[in-house]
This record gives C-alpha cells, structure tokens and sequence, in this order.
C-alpha cells in the first residue's frame, strides 16, 4: 500500500501525495482521494495564507486547517470528493463553531 511521506503537516506539497492514497488507505475503508478535492484545494490556497495542517479525508475529501492563537479561532475547510468545500471558523478552547458556510470554489 502506498503511503505518503509526512511532509510538514501544512505544506502544499502534501496534497500531490494523496494522490498515491488507494482505497482502504486507512485500514478502516476509507475512499482513495478524488483529484477534484485535490484540484479544489490547491485553488483556495492559491488565495490563502498556508495552512498549519492538511489531511486526507476518508470519504475521499481534503482537510485545511488554520490556527489563530492570538484571536483564539481556528478556521477549517473541508473539501468533499466532490469538490464542495465547507468553511467552518471555531473556537479553540471550546471547538464551537462560530460560524459555518459554503465557500464557493470552481472545484477543478
């Protein structure tokens, strides 16, 4: 089974190794990524500030996460299979969300 290096948890690079991820990369059934939550990904980043973690999700989706210690938010895109990415800004002490909403993207 392929597996992906661990790059820096945050680095852009990451999401081209989720390429390899087969299905049941997880040992748990998890779908293989698709190439529009890759494609959908590396276009928000293109207008974003690096994230502090990226991860595969196991319905085939991708995970960004930012931390805002200062302000104490968190703010988390997950991107589905499908290329829909959901904006989810939080609480860090609580994890309750704040504010939750569709992002529009082109999706690939």
């Amino acid at each position: 089974m392929p597996s992906i290096t661990w790059l820096h948890p945050g680095d852009p690079n990451r999401l081209d190794e989720f390429k390899s991820l087969e299905e049941d990369w997880d040992s748990y059934g998890a779908d293989p990524i698709s190439p529009k939550a890759i494609v959908t990904a590396k276009n928000l980043l293109r207008t974003c500030s690096r994230p502090d973690f990226i991860a595969p999700l196991a319905d085939g989706g991708v995970q960004l996460e930012w931390e805002c210690p200062d302000i104490n938010r968190g703010a988390e895109v997950e991107i589905s299979a499908e290329g829909k990415a959901e904006l989810e800004v939080f609480n860090l002490q609580t994890f309750a969300a704040d504010f939750c909403a569709t992002v529009e993207t082109d999706g690939g």
